[in-house]
C-alpha cells in the first residue's frame, strides 16, 4: 500500500507520539529501561497489562526500551489498578536490573512513590549538584528524583 504525502505525515506523527491524540489521553505512561535480551521476558509478564486498564505497549528491543501508555476502562476501578501496574512494572525491571520511569502518571501515585525509581548511590552526588547550580531550590524544587 502507497500513502500520499499527507497520509504518510499523519502515520509518522500517530507513532512518533504513541496514544497522545486530542481525545485520548493515557492515564500514565512508563518507560522501563533493561538489557535488550529481557526485553522479551517483560513483555510476556501480565503485570503490564492488569485487569481494568488498557495497554499499549512499544518495544524497542535493540536498546531495551519499552514504552508502555495506560488507559482507565472504569474511573471506579482505575486507581487501584494503576497502582498496582505502575509498582508491578517496577518490580518487573528491578527484578532484571532495569528501571522504570513514570513519566505521566495521576497525582496519587506521584505521592505514593518516587516516579523516577531508585538511583542508587549516585543520589548524594545528584544532591550535590543540585545544591551547587541552584542553592535556592528555585528550579522545578520537588520534582526530580530524590524529592529534589
Amino acid at each position: 500500500e502507497e500513502a500520499d504525502d499527507k497520509a504518510a505525515k499523519s502515520l509518522w506523527r500517530k507513532l512518533a507520539d504513541f496514544g497522545w491524540d486530542e481525545t485520548t489521553t493515557p492515564t500514565a505512561s512508563a518507560r522501563i529501561s533493561l538489557a535488550p535480551t529481557d526485553t522479551k521476558q517483560v513483555l510476556n509478564n501480565r503485570s503490564l497489562t492488569p485487569d481494568g486498564l488498557e495497554s499499549a505497549i512499544v518495544c524497542h528491543p535493540a536498546h531495551g526500551t519499552i514504552l508502555v501508555n495506560w488507559y482507565a476502562e472504569e474511573a471506579a476501578n482505575s486507581n487501584a489498578s494503576m497502582m498496582e501496574a505502575l509498582q508491578k512494572s517496577r518490580d518487573v525491571a528491578g527484578r532484571l536490573n532495569g528501571t522504570a520511569v513514570f513519566e505521566h502518571c495521576p497525582a496519587d501515585a506521584k505521592s505514593s512513590f518516587d516516579v523516577w525509581g531508585e538511583v542508587g548511590d549516585t543520589l548524594r552526588l545528584m544532591r550535590n549538584m543540585k545544591e551547587q547550580y541552584d542553592p535556592t531550590g528555585t528550579l522545578n524544587p520537588g520534582r526530580f528524583v530524590g524529592g529534589m
